[in-house]
């Protein structure tokens, strides 16, 4: 017998016959000590019901060395049990370290990249990209230089007259349309 052992899901309804082979497996040494045990001790019943006393001590004398064999193999077992299970703790501890340094550095790096994306947000604010009270049409108009996009506001839809469908027509987001030239044509 060992010390604890943790019982799983799967152990919790197995029947003696099972638990039994499951123990012989994982300490064979002890099933065999408590067989070797009993069989003395059964030896020394029946030489001591047929009167032969020498026979008797004798064995009584070998259950008492199989008995202490089989404690010897209990005590090895549990300190064999308990090295694995320190082993196993062990390779837990270093698996869960690794994992909170990659959770650590994928932080750091999220908040670098977070960091990057606000300094980028304030630039394009303060910058104007985007100016406050601008029209989509006047804002186009600034960053292509009015290439082809003038036609923008006369479509309709949307607030400031003109519609984002319109600005992919006019090149805004592939480039401006250009004649057989190869010069930008303007409306």
């Amino acid at each position: 017998m060992s010390l604890t052992t943790p019982i799983t899901a799967t152990e919790s309804h197995e029947t003696f016959k099972d638990k039994a082979i499951r123990r012989f497996k994982e300490e064979p040494l002890v099933p065999i000590g408590t067989l070797a045990t009993c069989y003395a001790l059964t030896m020394a019943m029946i030489r001591m019901r047929s009167g032969q006393p020498k026979s008797f001590n004798r064995w009584l004398r070998v259950r008492i060395i199989a008995q202490g064999l089989t404690v010897a193999a209990v005590v090895a077992g549990s300190y064999a049990f308990g090295r694995t299970q320190q082993q196993l703790e062990a390779k837990a501890r270093a698996d869960q370290e690794r994992i909170l340094e990659n959770a650590a550095k994928e932080r750091r790096e999220f908040e670098e990249r977070l960091r990057g994306a606000e300094e980028a947000h304030e630039r394009e604010v303060k910058g104007g990209w985007w100016r406050k009270g601008e029209s989509k049409t006047e804002m186009v108009e600034r960053t292509d230089k009015g290439v082809g996009v003038r036609e923008v506001g006369k479509e309709g839809g949307g607030s400031s007259g003109s519609s984002w469908w319109g600005l992919v027509g006019y090149g805004w987001v592939w480039g401006s349309p250009k004649d057989e030239k190869g010069e930008t044509k303007s409306s």
